[in-house]
């Protein structure tokens, strides 16, 4: 279940492409939101029907999320570090920030666990490529253990655009949209660079429309489905029209 920040995010999205329509000169309402309305007999579940002119449109918001896993890896790299430092970091009163990449995989969270343990044993800042365990001196906003994750995974901004939100994409196009084309309507999405307040390492503020359009076209020509309307909300709430 969406979290109640989410939810607002996405009536924020759809209250900002409704808003665009009408001073672009559009007809344009919000007639339901079928994914909150479970009384809906014609099974539609898209975030918003929206009525524009004449035509039906049937439009899902989509945030632009970094990789699947990256708060829940992380989380679990912090439990980790805790347990196995927390007691000495709490003695001198610092907190240990580590920065690298980070997964699920045990093969990448063991030499970041060693980089921490070789900092807090020695007292010194640890360095390996790109990758850090440094010790701060404690404050009110930092607790025993900080971890700062690289967010990407390739320079490819295109191709992280894909890794990250292409199955969300694909299973949107297959279901959600696809149930509405049943029903006449127009498909729509829109994609969201802001996301709402408690994303932790926030929407991917990264790719410029062009790449996010080039993003969207390959998951269309994979699925063999495609969009009748695309729509982009920009980090600073700005609205982008791809089609429409």
């Amino acid at each position: 279940m969406p979290t109640s920040a989410a939810e607002s995010r996405e009536d924020r999205v759809i209250e900002l492409v409704v808003g665009d329509l009408v001073e672009s000169g559009y007809a344009a309402e919000l007639v339901d939101r079928p994914h909150r309305n479970r009384s809906r007999p014609d099974l539609l579940t898209v975030d918003a029907e929206l009525s524009v002119g004449d035509e039906r449109w049937a439009l899902d918001v989509m945030t632009l999320r970094w990789r699947p896993g990256l708060e829940g890896a992380v989380e679990k790299l912090e439990a980790r570090l805790e347990r196995d430092f927390r007691s000495q970091l709490d003695a001198v009163n610092t907190t240990l920030v580590v920065t690298g990449h980070v997964s699920f995989d045990e093969s990448v969270i063991r030499p970041l666990v060693e980089l921490a343990r070789l900092a807090v044993e020695s007292g010194q800042d640890q360095v390996r490529r790109d990758e850090s365990a440094s010790l701060w001196p404690r404050s009110s906003e930092l607790g025993a253990v900080e971890v700062q994750p690289w967010l990407g995974t390739t320079a490819d901004v295109r191709q992280e655009v894909i890794a990250s939100s292409g199955e969300t994409l694909g299973r949107k196009l297959r279901k959600q949209l696809a149930r509405a084309r049943e029903l006449g309507y127009r498909t729509a999405l829109s994609v969201d660079q802001h996301g709402s307040q408690d994303l932790r390492f926030g929407a991917n503020f990264l790719p410029l429309p062009g790449t996010i359009i080039r993003a969207v076209e390959e998951v269309e020509e994979r699925e063999k489905l495609s969009l009748d309307v695309l729509v982009l909300v920009r980090d600073d709430d700005s609205v982008h029209w791809v089609r429409r």
